[in-house]
């Protein structure tokens, strides 16, 4: 776990940063382990930093992996 500050930006549940990147949450969880997103506990929630995440899809997008929806 680490820790942030509001400079890192905004944090999002699994679902949350699934449902902004068109894939599934499993697919989220997937991204953590492959990827190594990393993971902010808070108030007993696991949480990921939002550019983290749209910075992965992105990345994935441009080498041909396509979203679900």
């Amino acid at each position: 776990m680490i820790d942030v500050t509001p400079q890192d930006g905004a944090l999002l549940t699994t679902v949350e940063a699934a449902r902004m990147t068109g894939v599934t949450a499993s697919t989220v969880r997937d991204w953590i382990s492959r990827y190594g997103l990393r993971v902010v506990e808070q108030d007993g929630r696991r949480l990921l930093l939002e550019r983290e995440v749209l910075d992965c899809e992105r990345a994935r997008r441009r080498s041909g992996r396509r979203r679900k929806g």
